[in-house]
C-alpha cells in the first residue's frame, strides 16, 4: 500500500481539498485533484491525532507513511502526542518555497499528519 500511494503521488502530484473532517470525528478526508482539478480519489486519515497540512491550493510530490517509533529522531517536538501505535504521514510540497504555505522542515516544505492509518480511495465518478 505504501508503494502503490508513493507512486501515486509521484505520478500525479495531487492537490488535496479537505472534503471533511467533522468536529468530534476521528475520520480526515481529502479529495485528490489532478494538474487540471478533476477528481482522482480521496486520500483518508483515520483516528487523526495531529494535523500540518494546507487545505487546498498545495500540491505534493511525495508521501512517506512511517511507524510513530522511527520519527522520534526526525521530529522530537512530535513525542508527547505519537501514540505507541499508529503512523506519521509526512507529504513534501511539490511547490516552490515561496508559494508553499506548509512550513519548512530541513530542505522541504512538509505537511505531516499523525493518524493511526491511511489509506487512498480511487475516484468512482472522475471528474471536475
Amino acid at each position: 500500500m505504501n508503494s502503490e500511494l508513493a507512486r501515486f503521488f509521484r505520478a500525479n502530484e495531487p492537490e488535496l481539498v479537505l472534503k471533511s473532517f467533522p468536529e468530534g470525528s476521528e475520520q480526515m478526508r481529502f479529495q485528490c485533484l489532478d494538474c487540471d482539478g478533476y477528481r482522482i480519489g480521496s486520500l483518508v486519515f483515520e483516528h487523526v491525532l495531529f494535523v500540518c497540512l494546507a487545505t487546498r491550493e498545495e500540491r505534493y510530490k511525495e508521501v512517506e507513511i512511517h511507524s510513530c517509533a522511527t520519527v522520534i529522531d526526525k521530529y522530537p517536538w512530535l513525542e508527547p502526542i505519537i501514540p505507541h501505535e499508529g503512523v506519521v504521514v509526512e507529504l513534501q510540497s511539490a511547490l516552490d518555497d515561496e508559494d508553499s504555505a506548509l512550513p519548512p522542515f530541513g530542505d522541504n516544505r512538509v505537511g505531516l499528519v499523525v493518524c493511526r492509518s491511511v489509506h487512498y480511495e480511487s475516484e468512482q465518478k472522475p471528474g471536475r
